[in-house]
Order: structure tokens, then sequence, then C-alpha cells
């Protein structure tokens, strides 16, 4: 009798012990390969504003926006010539001359060619730090709000509205320009906002701030929704939404 116990107790430590072994097999790549499309889709927004910030900047003017871009976010963007970018693997440096975006997943940085030019752009966000609305690296949120400010502002004496139309399509998550300062049923929100004028919903990947330099504010996500976005959310009241 004891040797059957002993034999079943084994018996279900087995089970259990391939039954994790099988979720962790399974369920790892699954959720490793959503967070690098994760990444991307937050990331290729960033690239865009880049592209587009230098494709309205003579070349003779490039230095100076990077070095600007790089105080706004403390040095996590850098241009670099093709050549120095040869250190990438052929699948890899491939995809980069094509002008396609490039993660290296395992040292979370990021590659892009500037069209029609022997220039690549790289990020550095290091670990998780492309999720912006974790709060844990605000790198990628300082580079991408300077970068809409500046869209902002290029166009002030022209329609702003008008140029925040056209820069949304480079996200891949919903965006929306606010013309008064977001309303919080949540206190804490509130003051945090008050504070830096800057929130981050966690829980529904939100984020919320103004715009520095402009008289408008930005909302930021839902990140997992696609699509046209809605102003009104569980957590504000109405907001004027462009």
């Amino acid at each position: 009798m004891k040797k059957i116990f002993i034999k079943l107790y084994l018996l279900i430590l087995f089970t259990l012990a391939a039954g994790v072994f099988i979720t962790f097999a399974i369920c790892f790549p699954l959720l490793e390969g959503i967070e690098k499309k994760d990444d991307l889709r937050i990331m290729q927004g960033v690239f865009g504003l880049v592209e587009r910030d230098l494709e309205n900047t003579p070349r003779s003017g490039w230095g100076e926006r990077m070095e600007a871009m790089q105080t706004a976010s403390g040095g996590l963007v850098s241009l670099l010539s093709l050549e120095a970018a040869a250190a990438l693997d052929e699948e890899e440096l491939s995809a980069v001359k094509s002008g396609k975006l490039l993660s290296i997943y395992e040292e979370d940085t990021f590659f892009k060619r500037l069209k029609n030019s022997g220039q690549v752009l790289r990020m550095k966000p290091g670990t998780h730090g492309s999720y912006w609305y974790t709060g844990e690296d605000e790198r990628v949120t300082a580079l991408t709000l300077h970068l809409i400010a500046r869209e902002l502002q290029r166009h002030e004496q022209v329609n702003p509205e008008l140029a925040f139309k056209e820069i949304r399509p480079v996200f891949g998550f919903p965006t929306a320009l606010l013309t008064t300062v977001p309303r919080f049923d949540d206190p804490e929100a509130t003051h945090e906002f008050e504070r830096r004028e800057l929130w981050i919903d966690t829980d529904h990947e939100i984020l919320w701030c103004r715009l520095p330099g402009t008289g408008y504010y930005l909302k930021l996500g839902p990140f997992r929704r696609a699509g046209p976005i809605s102003c009104a959310t569980p957590f504000t009241g109405s907001s004027d939404c462009l």
C-alpha cells in the first residue's frame, strides 16, 4: 500500500511538473511575441515623429535637432551612418537598408534608416523602456511630447489642430488633442496631474499630459485599442477633443 502511495505521489508530481513545463513552453514565447509587437507599435510612432521632424529640417540643421532631441529624452535617440550599423548581422542590416523598423529584442534597441539617406536612427530605451504607459522610464514619453509640441508650434500661425491630425496616423493606437484641462474623478490622479502636468493611468494604459510650449493637452491611448478615440472615459468629464 505504501509503495502504491509513493508511486501515485510521484506520478502527481511528474504530471504537475510536465504541466508547468508545457505551459511555460507555450505561453512564454506567446507573451514574448505580444511584447515585441507592443514595443514596435510604440516605437513606430516615435520614429515616425523623428523622421517627420528631420524631413522638415535642412540637412545642415540635423546636428542641432539631434542635440535637442537627446536633451529632451535623456540621450535616448542617436544618428548613425549606415556604415556604423554594419555591426548588425546580415539579415538585420538588410532590414535596416530596406527602411524597416528593426527591433533587437534582447537589447531593446531599435534601428530605422532615414528615407533616401545613409543615416540610421537608433533608440535604446532599455528593458521595457518603450512602455511609456508603465511610468517606469519616461524618456520615450519625453521625446514623444517634445516632437508633438514642436510640430504644433511649427504650425502655430496656421492651424495646429490640422498639424496634429496629420501626425496621428504615425501612431498605432488612439491619440487625442485636448483644448481644456483633463478632469479626473480620482483625487490621486488630479493631484498628480496638477503636480507634474502628466498622469499615467497604468490600469487602462492611457497617458494624459500638457504639451510643453503650447496651449494644448494630450491623451495617448488606450494602448490596446486601435481606431478613433473618444474623450469620454471612466476617469474624465467632458473635454474638448480634436
